[in-house]
Protein backbone atom coordinates (compact mmCIF):
# COMPACT_ATOMS: atom_id res chain seq x y z
CA UNK A 1 0.00 0.00 0.00
CA UNK A 2 1.26 3.18 -0.84
CA UNK A 3 1.40 5.92 1.58
CA UNK A 4 -0.93 9.24 1.39
CA UNK A 5 0.92 12.41 1.48
CA UNK A 6 -0.62 13.29 4.67
CA UNK A 7 0.35 9.69 6.16
CA UNK A 8 3.96 10.17 5.20
CA UNK A 9 3.49 13.89 7.00
CA UNK A 10 2.05 11.87 10.24
CA UNK A 11 4.57 9.01 9.89
CA UNK A 12 7.90 11.45 9.37
CA UNK A 13 6.23 13.62 12.45
CA UNK A 14 6.73 10.45 15.01
CA UNK A 15 10.49 10.58 15.51
CA UNK A 16 10.42 13.92 16.51
CA UNK A 17 7.28 13.21 18.68
CA UNK A 18 9.41 10.59 20.46
CA UNK A 19 12.00 13.21 21.10
CA UNK A 20 9.46 15.56 22.39
CA UNK A 21 8.49 12.51 24.84
CA UNK A 22 12.03 11.76 26.05
CA UNK A 23 12.87 15.29 26.29
CA UNK A 24 9.69 16.29 28.53
CA UNK A 25 10.56 13.10 30.88
CA UNK A 26 13.95 14.36 30.82
CA UNK A 27 12.87 17.49 32.75
CA UNK A 28 10.47 15.95 34.92
CA UNK A 29 12.82 12.92 36.10
CA UNK A 30 15.41 15.82 36.80
CA UNK A 31 13.26 16.77 40.06
CA UNK A 32 14.81 15.91 43.14
CA UNK A 33 13.64 12.66 44.23
CA UNK A 34 12.73 13.91 47.62
CA UNK A 35 9.92 13.13 50.49
CA UNK A 36 8.33 15.26 52.83
CA UNK A 37 10.34 14.88 55.20
CA UNK A 38 13.31 15.25 53.34
CA UNK A 39 12.75 18.35 52.30
CA UNK A 40 11.77 19.54 56.14
CA UNK A 41 14.90 18.76 57.04
CA UNK A 42 16.61 21.34 54.53
CA UNK A 43 14.05 24.08 55.83
CA UNK A 44 15.04 23.01 59.48
CA UNK A 45 19.33 23.25 58.43
CA UNK A 46 18.97 25.51 56.27
CA UNK A 47 21.55 28.63 57.76
CA UNK A 48 19.75 30.80 60.69
CA UNK A 49 23.49 31.96 62.34
CA UNK A 50 24.38 31.29 65.77
CA UNK A 51 21.81 34.10 67.39
CA UNK A 52 19.37 36.36 66.11
CA UNK A 53 18.47 39.65 67.16
CA UNK A 54 14.84 41.16 65.98
CA UNK A 55 13.26 44.42 66.80
CA UNK A 56 10.06 44.48 65.49
CA UNK A 57 6.80 45.95 65.16
CA UNK A 58 3.04 44.46 65.82
CA UNK A 59 0.05 45.68 64.21
CA UNK A 60 -2.83 43.62 65.81
CA UNK A 61 -6.11 44.41 63.52
CA UNK A 62 -9.83 43.69 64.99
CA UNK A 63 -12.56 42.68 62.56
CA UNK A 64 -14.03 46.43 63.05
CA UNK A 65 -10.81 47.60 61.63
CA UNK A 66 -9.34 48.83 64.65
CA UNK A 67 -5.89 48.65 65.20
CA UNK A 68 -3.20 48.62 68.23
CA UNK A 69 0.43 48.14 68.23
CA UNK A 70 3.25 46.31 69.96
CA UNK A 71 7.04 46.48 69.70
CA UNK A 72 9.21 44.10 70.90
CA UNK A 73 12.82 42.75 70.75
CA UNK A 74 13.07 39.00 69.72
CA UNK A 75 16.30 37.10 70.58
CA UNK A 76 17.13 33.60 69.39
CA UNK A 77 20.33 31.15 69.91
CA UNK A 78 21.07 27.93 67.95
CA UNK A 79 21.92 25.01 69.96
CA UNK A 80 21.79 22.05 68.06
CA UNK A 81 25.09 21.75 67.75
CA UNK A 82 25.87 22.38 71.62
CA UNK A 83 25.52 18.99 72.53
CA UNK A 84 22.83 19.17 74.74
CA UNK A 85 19.19 18.52 74.84
CA UNK A 86 17.64 21.90 73.29
CA UNK A 87 17.25 22.83 69.80
CA UNK A 88 16.94 26.26 70.49
CA UNK A 89 16.19 29.11 72.83
CA UNK A 90 14.23 32.64 72.26
CA UNK A 91 13.48 35.50 74.26
CA UNK A 92 10.28 37.98 73.11
CA UNK A 93 10.50 41.40 75.24
CA UNK A 94 7.98 43.66 75.21
CA UNK A 95 9.08 47.41 75.00
CA UNK A 96 5.49 49.40 73.99
CA UNK A 97 2.63 49.82 74.94
CA UNK A 98 3.03 51.00 78.33
CA UNK A 99 1.31 48.62 80.00
CA UNK A 100 3.28 45.40 78.53
CA UNK A 101 6.58 47.22 78.82
CA UNK A 102 9.04 44.41 80.03
CA UNK A 103 6.48 41.51 79.96
CA UNK A 104 8.57 38.80 78.23
CA UNK A 105 8.30 34.84 77.23
CA UNK A 106 10.58 32.75 77.11
CA UNK A 107 10.70 29.28 75.41
CA UNK A 108 13.46 26.24 75.66
CA UNK A 109 12.85 24.21 72.29
CA UNK A 110 13.79 20.92 72.92
CA UNK A 111 15.38 18.71 70.35
CA UNK A 112 14.16 15.52 71.48
CA UNK A 113 10.36 14.73 69.04
CA UNK A 114 8.96 13.26 71.95
CA UNK A 115 9.42 16.11 74.36
CA UNK A 116 7.68 19.34 75.27
CA UNK A 117 9.16 22.65 75.39
CA UNK A 118 9.36 24.84 78.32
CA UNK A 119 7.68 27.73 78.28
CA UNK A 120 7.70 30.72 80.79
CA UNK A 121 5.84 34.30 80.86
CA UNK A 122 7.68 37.02 82.75
CA UNK A 123 5.01 39.50 84.41
CA UNK A 124 6.27 42.27 85.53
CA UNK A 125 3.47 44.06 87.06
CA UNK A 126 3.85 41.11 89.78
CA UNK A 127 7.28 40.59 89.52
CA UNK A 128 6.17 36.80 88.74
CA UNK A 129 7.39 34.25 86.38
CA UNK A 130 4.70 31.89 84.93
CA UNK A 131 4.93 28.74 83.55
CA UNK A 132 2.66 27.97 80.45
CA UNK A 133 1.97 24.28 80.34
CA UNK A 134 1.43 22.44 77.81
CA UNK A 135 -2.19 22.35 77.58
CA UNK A 136 -1.86 26.11 76.98
CA UNK A 137 0.57 25.81 74.24
CA UNK A 138 -2.45 26.71 71.74
CA UNK A 139 -3.48 30.17 73.60
CA UNK A 140 -2.96 33.21 72.06
CA UNK A 141 0.24 35.04 72.86
CA UNK A 142 -0.27 38.47 74.41
CA UNK A 143 -3.25 39.06 73.02
CA UNK A 144 -1.96 38.02 69.16
CA UNK A 145 -2.71 35.75 66.56
CA UNK A 146 0.08 33.59 67.30
CA UNK A 147 -0.12 31.08 70.12
CA UNK A 148 2.53 29.91 72.23
CA UNK A 149 3.22 26.90 70.38
CA UNK A 150 3.44 29.02 66.74
CA UNK A 151 6.83 30.73 68.64
CA UNK A 152 8.28 27.62 69.51
CA UNK A 153 11.04 25.87 67.07
CA UNK A 154 9.56 22.24 66.07
CA UNK A 155 11.68 18.97 65.74
CA UNK A 156 11.26 17.62 62.16
CA UNK A 157 10.00 14.44 63.57
CA UNK A 158 7.30 16.15 65.51
CA UNK A 159 5.36 15.49 62.84
CA UNK A 160 4.50 13.34 60.41
CA UNK A 161 5.45 15.32 56.63
CA UNK A 162 3.77 14.32 53.46
CA UNK A 163 5.11 16.01 50.05
CA UNK A 164 1.84 17.31 47.63
CA UNK A 165 3.99 18.27 44.78
CA UNK A 166 4.25 22.10 43.55
CA UNK A 167 1.87 24.82 44.56
CA UNK A 168 -0.79 25.94 41.87
CA UNK A 169 1.69 28.48 40.34
CA UNK A 170 4.16 26.33 40.50
CA UNK A 171 6.71 28.46 42.68
CA UNK A 172 6.62 26.23 45.83
CA UNK A 173 6.55 22.83 47.22
CA UNK A 174 3.46 21.84 49.05
CA UNK A 175 4.15 19.87 52.40
CA UNK A 176 1.39 18.90 54.52
CA UNK A 177 2.32 17.95 58.17
CA UNK A 178 0.40 16.13 60.73
CA UNK A 179 1.35 16.38 64.54
CA UNK A 180 2.29 13.22 65.85
CA UNK A 181 1.34 14.48 69.13
CA UNK A 182 -2.46 13.95 69.55
CA UNK A 183 -2.98 17.02 72.13
CA UNK A 184 -1.36 19.44 69.62
CA UNK A 185 -3.54 22.17 68.81
CA UNK A 186 -3.70 21.52 65.52
CA UNK A 187 -4.76 18.51 63.54
CA UNK A 188 -2.56 19.28 60.24
CA UNK A 189 -0.72 22.45 58.87
CA UNK A 190 -0.22 22.82 55.09
CA UNK A 191 3.63 24.33 54.34
CA UNK A 192 4.50 26.39 50.76
CA UNK A 193 8.05 26.09 51.01
CA UNK A 194 10.68 28.01 48.29
CA UNK A 195 12.67 25.14 46.39
CA UNK A 196 15.85 27.23 46.37
CA UNK A 197 16.47 28.38 50.02
CA UNK A 198 14.11 26.33 52.08
CA UNK A 199 12.16 29.21 53.43
CA UNK A 200 8.60 28.62 54.23
CA UNK A 201 6.32 31.17 52.67
CA UNK A 202 2.76 30.52 53.59
CA UNK A 203 1.80 27.79 56.36
CA UNK A 204 -2.57 26.89 56.96
CA UNK A 205 -3.44 25.76 60.34
CA UNK A 206 -6.17 23.11 60.45
CA UNK A 207 -8.13 23.16 63.76
CA UNK A 208 -9.11 19.71 65.97
CA UNK A 209 -12.08 19.94 63.86
CA UNK A 210 -10.00 20.09 60.52
CA UNK A 211 -11.44 23.27 59.80
CA UNK A 212 -9.03 25.91 58.22
CA UNK A 213 -8.23 28.31 61.27
CA UNK A 214 -5.43 30.43 60.39
CA UNK A 215 -2.92 31.46 57.75
CA UNK A 216 0.40 32.79 57.81
CA UNK A 217 2.32 34.57 55.16
CA UNK A 218 5.50 35.57 55.64
CA UNK A 219 8.18 37.55 53.31
CA UNK A 220 11.96 37.34 53.44
CA UNK A 221 15.12 39.23 52.88
CA UNK A 222 18.74 38.61 53.01
CA UNK A 223 20.50 39.87 56.03
CA UNK A 224 23.90 39.03 56.71
CA UNK A 225 24.01 36.36 54.14
CA UNK A 226 21.65 34.99 55.82
CA UNK A 227 17.60 34.79 54.72
CA UNK A 228 15.65 36.35 57.35
CA UNK A 229 11.92 36.43 58.08
CA UNK A 230 10.77 41.06 57.22
CA UNK A 231 7.16 40.20 57.13
CA UNK A 232 4.42 38.25 58.65
CA UNK A 233 0.84 38.16 58.10
CA UNK A 234 -1.39 36.01 60.69
CA UNK A 235 -5.05 35.50 59.51
CA UNK A 236 -7.17 34.43 62.13
CA UNK A 237 -10.20 32.79 59.68
CA UNK A 238 -13.05 31.80 62.81
CA UNK A 239 -12.84 35.46 64.36
CA UNK A 240 -11.70 37.95 61.22
CA UNK A 241 -8.54 39.42 63.72
CA UNK A 242 -4.96 39.94 62.02
CA UNK A 243 -1.66 40.36 63.28
CA UNK A 244 1.58 41.77 61.32
CA UNK A 245 4.76 41.58 61.98
CA UNK A 246 7.02 43.69 60.44
CA UNK A 247 10.77 43.65 60.88
CA UNK A 248 12.46 46.96 61.32
CA UNK A 249 16.09 45.49 62.47
CA UNK A 250 17.91 42.33 62.07
CA UNK A 251 21.26 41.22 63.43
CA UNK A 252 22.65 37.67 63.22
CA UNK A 253 26.06 36.13 64.97
CA UNK A 254 26.20 38.85 68.36
CA UNK A 255 27.71 36.54 70.30
CA UNK A 256 24.86 37.17 73.74
CA UNK A 257 25.31 33.60 74.55
CA UNK A 258 22.75 31.77 76.81
CA UNK A 259 23.01 33.49 79.94
CA UNK A 260 20.45 35.65 78.09
CA UNK A 261 18.40 33.00 78.21
CA UNK A 262 18.40 31.79 81.81
CA UNK A 263 15.05 31.42 84.09
CA UNK A 264 16.88 34.06 86.99
CA UNK A 265 17.59 36.33 83.95
CA UNK A 266 14.23 36.34 83.17
CA UNK A 267 12.89 37.07 86.48
CA UNK A 268 15.33 39.66 86.69
CA UNK A 269 13.78 41.92 84.02
CA UNK A 270 14.87 41.74 80.18
CA UNK A 271 18.58 42.36 79.35
CA UNK A 272 18.53 46.01 77.63
CA UNK A 273 21.56 46.81 79.70
CA UNK A 274 23.87 44.58 77.72
CA UNK A 275 22.47 44.30 74.34
CA UNK A 276 20.90 47.06 72.63
CA UNK A 277 17.95 47.73 70.27
CA UNK A 278 17.78 48.94 66.95
CA UNK A 279 16.77 51.80 66.33
CA UNK A 280 15.21 53.51 62.49
CA UNK A 281 15.86 57.53 62.63
CA UNK A 282 16.21 60.07 60.11
CA UNK A 283 19.31 59.65 58.45
CA UNK A 284 20.89 62.81 59.70
CA UNK A 285 20.63 62.70 63.53
CA UNK A 286 20.99 58.32 63.30
CA UNK A 287 25.42 58.75 64.60
CA UNK A 288 24.59 61.54 67.09
CA UNK A 289 21.81 59.60 68.94
CA UNK A 290 23.57 56.72 68.99
CA UNK A 291 26.67 57.87 70.26
CA UNK A 292 24.81 59.59 72.92
CA UNK A 293 23.12 56.51 73.94
CA UNK A 294 26.21 54.79 73.83
CA UNK A 295 28.14 57.63 76.38
CA UNK A 296 24.96 57.40 78.54
CA UNK A 297 25.79 53.51 78.77
CA UNK A 298 29.46 54.54 79.59
CA UNK A 299 30.81 53.70 76.02
CA UNK A 300 32.69 55.46 73.99
CA UNK A 301 31.08 54.91 69.77
CA UNK A 302 34.66 54.42 68.61
CA UNK A 303 35.66 52.01 72.06
CA UNK A 304 36.40 48.29 71.62
CA UNK A 305 33.11 47.48 73.38
CA UNK A 306 30.25 49.22 71.21
CA UNK A 307 30.15 49.40 67.66
CA UNK A 308 28.07 51.63 65.47
CA UNK A 309 26.14 50.34 62.18
CA UNK A 310 24.55 51.91 59.07
CA UNK A 311 22.78 50.88 56.43
CA UNK A 312 20.04 52.16 54.01
CA UNK A 313 19.86 55.52 51.99
CA UNK A 314 20.01 58.96 52.75
CA UNK A 315 16.06 59.49 53.70
CA UNK A 316 15.85 56.38 55.71
CA UNK A 317 18.35 53.82 57.10
CA UNK A 318 18.56 51.34 59.88
CA UNK A 319 21.44 51.97 62.68
CA UNK A 320 22.56 49.69 65.62
CA UNK A 321 24.69 50.16 68.55
CA UNK A 322 26.23 46.94 69.76
CA UNK A 323 27.21 47.26 73.47
CA UNK A 324 26.97 43.66 73.42
CA UNK A 325 29.78 41.53 75.65
CA UNK A 326 31.05 38.06 73.91
CA UNK A 327 31.07 36.89 77.58
CA UNK A 328 28.16 39.06 79.59
CA UNK A 329 28.15 38.91 83.19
Amino acid sequence: MHATPRTARTLAARPLLGVVVLLLCGAVSAEPALDGRELMVRVDERPRGDDQLLVATWTLIHESGRERVRRTRSYWIDLRDAGGPLRSKRLIVFDTPKQLEDTAFLVWSDGRFDTDDQRWVYLPALRKTRRVGGRDRGKSFAGTDFSYEDLSDLHVDDERHDLEGRSADGAFWKIVSSPVDEASPYTKRVRWVHPDHYTTHKVEFYDRREVLLKTLELGWQEVDGIWTWQRLEMRNHRNGHATIVEVDAARHDLGFGETVFSQHELRSGPPQHRIAAGLVVDHEDTRGRLAHRAASAGRSSTGAGAAIRCWGGPERSSCWLNTVSPNPR
